[in-house]
């Protein structure tokens, strides 16, 4: 029959005195691992974002290279709301929450780039804003202007870009939303135009 009991023949093993530290380094390599691992695709991915966007070659793009161009964004979908309108919305992706490109025709019916937009959020948007600025400013240099921020708000700054064009790091503009965006487009009024 069979007890409940340990079997006097078999000695219960001690746990070594080094088990608990051992078990405790392991614990904490195991936090600082996901701790790093969960910061660094956020970073990687602003980075990958950056390295897309803040292309002075790029701009400005033609609209019939949206979707082979900035195939990482994920998929493009094509809204024409008038004949003379078009753009190109992507929806949240791993490198931003969603994404605009808009064109309208010219004089000869072409597509003219009008701007791109590439809205970013995050837990803490002033550390993503000074994240985004300094990766900007490796890549195509020092900012053409700086705007001091409203209480509460993330500055803007804008780089100059090829054919006119300008790359701006601000809030986004509608209202509520607690989003950065990346915006090309011609300068809209910032300083020295």
């Amino acid at each position: 029959m069979f007890s409940n009991r340990m079997n006097p023949w078999f000695p219960v093993p001690t746990p070594s005195p080094a088990l608990p530290r051992l078990l405790a380094m392991v614990i904490a390599l195991m936090a600082s691992t996901a701790f790093a691992s969960d910061d660094r695709p956020e970073n990687a991915a602003t980075s990958e974002l950056v390295k897309l966007v803040a292309q002075k070659a790029l701009w400005p793009l033609q609209a019939d290279g949206v979707e082979s161009h900035l195939q990482t964004l994920g998929p493009w979908k094509r809204e024409q709301p008038i004949p003379e309108a078009l753009t190109w919305v992507a929806g949240a992706s791993k490198l931003a929450t969603r994404a605009e490109v808009s064109y309208a025709t010219d004089a000869k019916k072409r597509w003219s780039f009008v701007g791109a937009s590439f809205f970013l959020g995050a837990a803490d948007l002033d550390r993503l804003y000074r994240e985004l600025n300094e990766l900007i400013q490796h890549q195509i240099g020092k900012p053409r202007w700086t705007r001091k921020g409203s209480k509460g708000q993330a500055p803007s700054t804008g780089w100059r870009l090829a054919n006119r064009l300008e790359l701006l790091l601000g809030r986004s503009p509608v209202d509520g939303e607690k989003l950065l965006v990346l915006t090309i487009s011609e300068p809209q009024g910032g300083p020295g135009d």
